[in-house]
């Protein structure tokens, strides 16, 4: 499948990967032990990857977006679900990483001020333990 691909991220145990790029290609989530797609998103629904992280116990991915977004995926459903967590209007999340309880996101937000001047922020993401419609909370904390 030909696509304009400049990114990939490998999950720690090696069971997936996920294909995209910092402009409008669809990604793709790979299960590399079936060598099979699992998920693909359409360049409608990502305005390009930022960042990726996978949860150490594995049952969860993070991925952040161009357009401000930050999503959730669920890796253990069949197939995999995807839920937009947050948008943010004026900033992106350039870094994301789950804390070591896999319960939480903490992330690094850029953005501009009212002046035009540049600002970081950490974020703080609680992930309550979900069923399959993948219910989500979240507390940012400045």
């Amino acid at each position: 499948n030909e696509t304009n691909v400049d990114q990939i991220f490998p999950s720690k145990d090696g069971k997936w990967l996920l294909v995209g790029s910092r402009n409008d290609t669809p990604l793709q989530l790979w299960n590399v032990a079936q060598r099979r797609m699992a998920l693909q998103a359409s360049s409608a629904g990502i305005a390009g990857i930022w960042d990726v992280a996978f949860s150490d116990d594995g049952h969860r991915m993070a991925i952040t977006s161009r357009d401000g977004s930050i999503y959730l995926v669920n890796l253990e459903l069949e197939p995999p679900k995807m839920i937009k967590l947050i948008m943010f209007e004026d900033e992106y999340c350039k870094l994301i990483r789950f804390a070591n309880d896999n319960q939480s996101l903490m992330g690094i937000l850029d953005g501009r001020k009212n002046n035009g001047t540049n600002m970081s922020r950490a974020a703080f993401f609680d992930l309550k333990p979900y069923e399959l419609d993948l219910h989500v909370t979240f507390e940012l904390i400045d």
